[in-house]
């Protein structure tokens, strides 16, 4: 997931690992017997939580993308501000030296 920043920075590519579909799980789940049933079962549930783990992890990063640009923002607003202030201040200035 995007370029594997987010599993990178959060350990997630070490959970994925643990991941690995085998061989005898693409099968017909009517066959297994119960051991293998248990296995996927429990496979299932370690996949459902490395999902609800990057969709929380990715959540976090857009809140810290909005909180960012709001802070660029911001930034932009001020700098604008003072930049005007700062020409206001050149065009009065040079106003009065050519007078």
């Amino acid at each position: 997931m995007m370029n594997d920043t987010l599993d990178t920075r959060k350990g997630l590519k070490n959970k994925k690992k643990g991941l690995e579909r085998e061989e005898w799980m693409d099968g017909d789940a009517s066959e297994f017997n119960e051991d293998q049933r248990k296995q996927m079962a429990e496979f299932v549930e370690k996949c459902r939580l490395f999902e609800e783990d990057q969709k929380r992890i990715k959540e976090e990063m857009l809140d810290t993308l909005k909180k960012s640009k709001m802070s660029v923002d911001s930034f932009i607003k001020e700098f604008d501000r003072k930049l005007n202030e700062m020409f206001t201040t050149k065009c009065s200035l040079d106003k009065i030296i050519t007078s």
